[in-house]
């Protein structure tokens, strides 16, 4: 049975890699992450693989900064088909996965102290609901996925110093507008990275350049945007405050992501 094949050009990663990826701290740790998006299947698909709520359906660690070891855990994401699997059985569509990397590292320390605070609750409700002579089920199912709590409580420790991601969800013809924000980074010295994906353009902004009110820059794109489709839904330019971005490299609803340009100050 033929793997998902989710890393389509490692040279691609390496650039990306060598450029944006920070040195980790000793109690820090990468945060890599698989999504099914329903956006990228046809209507006759969605209705036949009934994908459901699939976000963030595998999620995995990296311990140290190597090349070698982020390449291995991607690699560990293309299992056999029959792994990933809908709510009806059926695979779920290559096409439809997308590979996040959290652009800034975890913290365990801080994963482990929301953790913790969650276990406590979970014992505190065992406890009163064995005062009470109730049905624990429900608090051990939930206990059950202690593994998947630990997980998301690492995808919300991100230690938030090195990246910020400017998300521009747009035409993708529309470049132009994202230049106007790239222009103001330059005139500020703030160096940036813009990483082509199938739904727009994320510009990743160095933190420690950062000198001056960057939201005054992205308001003029949203104006220019406003102004390019006046009554329309034409998409949105935020401050992506999760911080996960499609991975260079890999496959994004059967685009392959990129690093589009780069610049950093003298």
């Amino acid at each position: 049975m033929a793997n998902y094949n989710l890393l389509y050009a490692p040279d691609e990663l390496k650039r990306f890699y060598d450029m944006c990826v920070p040195d980790l701290e000793a109690d820090q740790v990468f945060f890599l992450s698989l999504s099914a998006r329903n956006k990228y299947l046809t209507e006759q698909e969605r209705k036949d693989l009934d994908l459901g709520r699939t976000e963030m359906f595998s999620k995995r660690l990296i311990r140290e900064k190597s090349f070698e070891r982020f390449t291995r855990t991607l690699r560990q994401f293309e299992v056999n088909k029959g792994g990933y699997l809908t709510s009806n059985g059926s695979n779920i569509p290559e096409k439809a996965i997308v590979v996040y990397f959290n652009i800034n590292p975890s913290s365990t320390l801080t994963a482990l102290q929301e953790f913790n605070n969650k276990v406590a609750e979970y014992q505190m409700e065992l406890a009163q609901k064995a005062l009470k002579k109730s049905d624990p089920s429900d608090t051990l199912k939930r206990m059950n996925k202690l593994d998947v709590l630990l997980m998301s409580c690492y995808q919300r420790a991100q230690n938030k110093q090195h990246w910020m991601d400017i998300d521009f969800d747009i035409t993708k013809d529309r470049y132009d507008i994202v230049q106007m924000l790239l222009k103001d980074l330059k005139e500020q010295k703030v160096g940036y990275v813009v990483v082509d994906t199938k739904s727009g353009y994320h510009v990743l902004l160095n933190r420690k350049d950062l000198n001056y009110n960057f939201n005054q820059s992205i308001s003029k794109c949203v104006e220019e945007a406003d102004k390019s489709w006046p009554d329309q839904n034409w998409g949105e330019i935020v401050n992506n405050k999760n911080a996960m971005c499609p991975l260079c490299g890999c496959l994004q609803g059967g685009y392959l992501v990129t690093m589009k340009e780069a610049w950093k100050p003298e």
